[in-house]
């Protein structure tokens, strides 16, 4: 019988008095290498969104190639030097990452995408995750900018890939101004990834005043979602005008999207999270942490969370439409619906990859998965309806179907 490898007690806030009729319980943690006990049983945990949310070409037709030309990319690079690094990017699946949240985009889009995120992960994982300053890790950024660095730096790996994104992206057509502020928001996120560490390394008493208010407001930025976008502006082939792009509504949509992401992301991590001692910056356990109940009672809060982002994106997107000059009116339009696909494709992914499945959550015999569903179709079943593509014997995507959400086989 599987023996948990992590198991947490409840824990109280100072501030907070525990119910005096809550019950004990704790949560554990179990590797997917091994049967879980016979009592427990999986509860699906239903992530919705309308219709209207789910791209018509559901993965990239370029997802398996994408995929190779970024891992042979990264081996150039020197980031990626033998068969276990590569292995640990073929198990982040990149087909999936960026062949899931930019299905609709053309092969060069859909590659230089592929790597600016594949990329992105391992620069969070080898020099954000240790950086205690944002001076620390800056160059890559100005080279992200295009503006010169010290010529000490210059052949830092990720000064160079940071530098061939932006220089890419640029060759395809996007304007100096673009490439600025593209690098302005990623800027932005590395600042406040270097803030949520500083969280992770001391806790949540480390950070004076953080609340849970505070807590959603970093996670959002954290998300990473607003320098995402800007990718995702060239691959429907626009740059979103200034007047909209420092509305405030627009931002507040980019935040709702953002929202939308982060809740699946952190909705999948709890396991992971609490083998890592990251129950702070997981809103899913600091909420619990927080408020007390289940983790159930917290995954559904942040479920709600979720739902309210979607409803509340709609909304803010037919009043930005609405603002928006006729002549461009169209092109923002298929923007905002790109950008839905892009939120579900990530879904896809989080529920797909072996990444967040090398563990499992388990409370009162109850062990937590999520189903990526139409709202209102959710409980027509909890199978992988989405697993439409063949792959080959490596694991690798080798069709795609172009299915319609609603004609889609279980």
């Amino acid at each position: 019988m599987a023996q948990p490898v992590c198991p947490i007690p409840h824990q109280d806030q100072p501030d907070q008095q525990p119910e005096t009729n809550a019950k004990s319980w704790h949560v554990a943690v179990y590797s997917a290498d091994e049967p879980l006990p016979e009592n427990v049983k999986t509860h699906a945990l239903p992530v919705t969104y309308p219709k209207h949310w789910f791209a018509p070409v559901k993965l990239s037709p370029f997802a398996s190639t994408i995929e190779e030309e970024t891992i042979d990319w990264l081996e150039s690079l020197g980031l990626v030097t033998n068969a276990e690094q590569r292995a640990h990017f073929r198990a982040i699946e990149p087909r999936h990452y960026a062949g899931y949240s930019h299905s609709m985009a053309s092969y060069e889009h859909a590659l230089l995408y592929c790597k600016y995120i594949t990329m992105w992960l391992l620069w969070d994982d080898g020099c954000v995750e240790a950086a205690t300053d944002y001076s620390d890790i800056a160059e890559p950024l100005t080279a992200l900018a295009g503006e010169e660095v010290p010529a000490a730096r210059k052949n830092d790996p990720y000064v160079l890939a940071f530098k061939h994104i932006g220089d890419e992206y640029e060759r395809l057509g996007a304007t100096r101004e673009w490439r600025i502020r593209f690098a302005a928001d990623m800027s932005e996120w590395t600042k406040h990834a270097v803030e949520e560490e500083i969280v992770r390394r001391k806790g949540s008493d480390g950070i004076s005043g953080r609340n849970f208010s505070d807590a959603i407001k970093l996670r959002t930025i954290t998300a990473g979602i607003r320098p995402t976008i800007l990718p995702l502006e060239r691959a429907v082939g626009i740059e979103v005008p200034h007047e909209i792009h420092t509305d405030p509504d627009y931002r507040d949509l980019v935040d709702q999207a953002a929202r939308i992401c982060w809740t699946v992301n952190d909705l999948v991590s709890v396991p992971k999270d609490i083998e890592n001692e990251q129950k702070e910056t997981n809103l899913i356990l600091y909420h619990r942490m927080r408020f007390g109940g289940s983790l159930h009672d917290s995954c559904l809060a942040l479920l709600k969370i979720h739902d309210k982002a979607v409803e509340t994106y709609d909304v803010l997107a037919a009043k930005l439409l609405a603002k928006t000059p006729p002549v461009f009116r169209e092109r923002m339009s298929t923007f905002f619906d790109h950008l839905r696909y892009m939120d579900s494709g990530f879904g896809f992914w989080h529920s797909d990859c072996i990444r967040y499945k090398r563990s499992v959550a388990v409370e009162d015999n109850r062990a937590y998965r999520i189903h990526i569903a139409e709202q209102g179709r959710e409980d027509e079943g909890t199978e992988d309806f989405w697993n439409i593509e063949r792959e080959d014997t490596h694991g690798r995507a080798i069709d795609s179907q172009p299915i319609p959400i609603a004609n889609r086989q279980r």
